[in-house]
């Protein structure tokens, strides 16, 4: 995660699970993001996404808790998708505006 600073990207270091951070969303599958594998059978392993072109654009979402402003700003994320079986599944690039 890098975020914009006086026209300059800066890399956000991983603090408190937030930022240039590594995560494991199929070992604490329940803990990190329980809406997505809300009707997932537990005793089953990471759910699979099909191989695909996914493209999303404009998208808005609203937050509704306001954000503190070292959270206000541009950022560009870039996600790496890797399996300990196959290595490097896929990737996702995204650049956002967070403003209150």
């Amino acid at each position: 995660m890098e975020k914009e600073i006086a026209g300059i990207y800066i890399t956000v270091p991983c603090e408190h699970g937030v930022g240039s951070c590594s995560y494991s969303i199929c070992s604490n599958k329940t803990e990190v993001y329980p809406q997505f594998f809300e009707n997932y059978n537990a005793s089953k392993k990471c759910p699979s996404i099909p191989p695909a072109t996914y493209s999303v654009s404009n998208l808005v979402v609203d937050v509704t808790k306001s954000l503190p402003s070292i959270a206000e700003g541009a950022f560009r994320i870039n996600i790496d998708f890797n399996s300990n079986n196959a290595g490097h599944l896929g990737c996702l690039h995204l650049d956002c505006n967070l403003k209150n």
